[in-house]
């Protein structure tokens, strides 16, 4: 319960800028997580890098309810649409945590706490509502457009925060542990697949994104 009040310690004010930072990673030029007190790294509200589950959360359930909207103005709703869509979504987030834990622990050993890795895979629902909402009020080709610009946005924030947390070698970066002593990996041919690794998790935001908005 500790670790999930972090992931949910957050304010108007880091909402904000989290979804400028999500809006557009290119710009964004401080990806490092700062330390507080006593070595214990900042919640939410006070690290705009720090992964949260709110902003995940109120996007997967907005996205359930735009589903629901989208396949009721093309009149095939029916009540099992909302179920369907929430355990679609959520074993989709689930399948690429899984993969990505899998991944990154066959190819250096690294364990990434798995709630920042749902958090990091949840964000892909923000895109996925605008995609939704250019695709059907705009035009198909508007929705195309944004599939295109949220797989890259996303997948650009995700290599450049799962990067920070690989920086720890061993576990990545877990709320209230100490972090003395985190440092990079050495060697050249880890960190060639462990780039690899992060450039995989980027291309499969685009695949994501389509069957999300497949509707």
């Amino acid at each position: 319960l500790t670790q999930l009040r972090y992931y949910f310690d957050v304010n108007n004010a880091y909402v904000t800028r989290k979804l400028k930072v999500l809006a557009l990673p290119f710009r964004h030029k401080e990806w490092e997580r700062t330390v507080g007190a006593h070595g214990r790294l900042q919640p939410p509200a006070l690290d705009v890098n720090a992964p949260d589950l709110y902003l995940p959360s109120m996007a997967y359930i907005t996205y359930i309810l735009v589903v629901g909207f989208v396949m009721g103005a093309n009149g095939t709703f029916t009540p099992d649409v909302l179920g369907i869509t929430a355990s679609a979504g959520l074993m989709l987030v689930l399948l690429e945590v899984v993969m990505i834990k899998l991944g990154f622990y066959l190819v250096q050993g690294a364990r990434i706490p798995f709630l920042e890795l749902c958090s990091c895979s949840g964000y892909k629902f923000l895109g996925a509502n605008l995609a939704l909402a250019s695709k059907h009020v705009v035009c198909p080709e508007a929705g195309w457009a944004a599939i295109a610009m949220g797989g890259a946005n996303i997948g650009t924030f995700m290599v450049k925060t799962l990067r920070q947390s690989l920086a720890a070698g061993s576990g990545g970066f877990t709320p209230g542990f100490m972090t003395e002593g985190m440092g990079s990996p050495g060697r050249k041919e880890q960190k060639k697949r462990q780039n690899y690794s992060l450039y995989a998790v980027a291309l499969a935001q685009l695949p994501f994104l389509w069957w999300l908005c497949r509707v």
